[in-house]
């Protein structure tokens, strides 16, 4: 994929950074880790690169240590924890191919070396399209998914200091193909998706309640089918598939619109093919201090 550098500022240009150095398209998973100063991301579609892993702390791409399990580059949710990168979701098993639901994968990146991660909550299966999201510093959420032909609304908790995992308060409509995102210490957003035809609701859970509340819908000329949600010093964004522009979410009455003054290089290709990820403002076209 071609990594660019996006300015959500309004004053800086867009500008192009080195090619991700998969042989093909997109990687599975991307995050950006403050400890390193950097861009992690793994795999890619052809099996070969399954498992290779790189950073991005300048101008150029790095090797880093290859991850130990091969992370599909359709279904492969990521956060940063205490420990490391978390990663999970399901296995590649051959070029642009996943596996079923009955094989996933978890591990976690220390920043040296990829470690085991948690066993998954139920059966101990990945539930495929979910999303994965940090509640706070000590507790991740596992949200919805897809088990066979059954959708779920499950949501679960995993206590980093326990490990363990609990399941909370249920989605209100079940959904895959959906994003998630962090609203620091008020809860998270579980946003559009699918459920057999698309989901335009949005969902905030409650962590004190342990509860779910529906909030305005996305606007229904978008296409909710796997977004990236990203949430920039507490503004909630969203890319959206075939959209060359951001949308944005009011804090004052959760309502969408386009934000101003901001467009991508092109049009977005939904999570299985482009991923997005938020770095420091003090990024340039040359990001590397």
């Amino acid at each position: 994929m071609s990594s660019i550098l996006v300015s959500l500022d309004g004053t800086s240009e867009n500008c192009a950074l080195e090619d991700y150095p998969a042989a093909t398209s997109s990687a599975a998973a991307v995050t950006y880790s403050d400890q390193d100063g950097a861009v992690l991301a793994c795999g890619g579609a052809d099996l070969t690169d399954a498992d290779r892993c790189w950073s991005l702390a300048g101008s150029t791409w790095s090797a880093i240590p290859n991850s130990g399990q091969t992370h599909c580059r359709f279904d492969s949710p990521s956060v940063m924890v205490e420990v490391g990168w978390w990663v999970t979701g399901l296995q590649q098993t051959g070029n642009y191919s996943c596996t079923s639901y009955s094989s996933s994968t978890s591990e976690i990146f220390t920043g040296e070396e990829w470690i085991p991660g948690p066993a998954l909550p139920g059966d101990g299966n990945y539930p495929a399209w979910s999303c994965v999201v940090n509640l706070n510093t000590t507790h991740t959420m596992l949200v919805g998914g897809r088990q066979g032909s059954n959708y779920l609304n499950d949501a679960w908790l995993y206590d980093w200091r326990s490990q363990q995992w609990t399941r909370t308060g249920s989605l209100n409509q079940a959904r895959y193909y959906h994003g998630c995102v962090s609203l620091d210490d008020q809860g998270v957003l579980a946003i559009g998706g699918w459920d057999g035809s698309y989901v335009f609701t949005v969902e905030k859970y409650d962590p004190a309640l342990g509860t779910w509340s529906l909030q305005p819908n996305l606007p229904q000329n978008i296409d909710p089918y796997y977004p990236i949600i990203l949430n920039h010093n507490n503004q909630i964004l969203g890319l959206f598939y075939g959209e060359d522009q951001i949308y944005q979410r009011s804090e004052e009455n959760g309502e969408w619109s386009v934000l101003q003054g901001v467009q991508l290089p092109s049009s977005f290709d939904n999570y299985r093919h482009d991923k997005a990820v938020l770095v420091p403002g003090y990024w340039s076209c040359n990001p590397a201090q």
